[in-house]
């Protein structure tokens, strides 16, 4: 119990290990995914996991394009979650009808090998311009796959973003 508010235990796979973080409700956060690393794709497509971040996926994973041109991996609780979000706004018209499908028409399950890789579909990889190093990014509840050029631009806008006065309000409150 926190300020009057039940918290309830979830995963963090970062730098400093798995270690068990408190989550408040609000969040409904199944994992935390944090920090980064570049792996190479293996011929067949497949990229190995961060050691750190493996326990929170050996149940399984949805890999799907995201915003950006990254690919997403989520939990199968955080993807059932953004999947109902998504679903829910298909009932708006005929041009969120196709977003919808173009979003779950994209998605696989994948589960990590006794090795920790997961493989990714050719149709992901080139969504994504994906081809030799990538770079597997923490993004709280998900994890984001990037090409590396494209990383490091977006990776750029946004430290200048969270540099200015704009984004730095992110860290001194209401």
């Amino acid at each position: 119990m926190k300020n009057g508010v039940a918290w309830r235990e979830v995963g963090v796979y970062g730098d400093l290990g798995n270690k068990v973080a408190r989550c408040p409700p609000a969040w409904w956060c199944s994992a935390v995914f944090l920090s980064r690393s570049t792996h190479s794709l293996d011929d067949k497509g497949r990229v190995i996991l961060p050691v750190r971040w493996r326990n929170a996926l050996e149940g399984g994973a949805y890999v799907t394009e995201y915003s950006n041109g990254c690919l997403a991996v989520f939990d199968p609780e955080e993807f059932m979650k953004v999947a109902e979000r998504v679903r829910s706004v298909s009932q708006r018209g005929a041009s969120e009808r196709f977003m919808t499908l173009s979003f779950f028409s994209s998605a696989v399950d994948v589960a990590p090998d006794k090795q920790g890789r997961i493989a990714i579909p050719l149709h992901l990889r080139e969504y994504a311009n994906l081809d030799g190093d990538v770079v597997l990014a923490g993004h709280f509840d998900h994890i984001e796959i990037w090409n590396p050029l494209e990383y490091d631009r977006r990776k750029g806008e946004g430290t200048t973003m969270l540099h200015s006065e704009r984004g730095i309000g992110v860290f001194s409150g209401p």
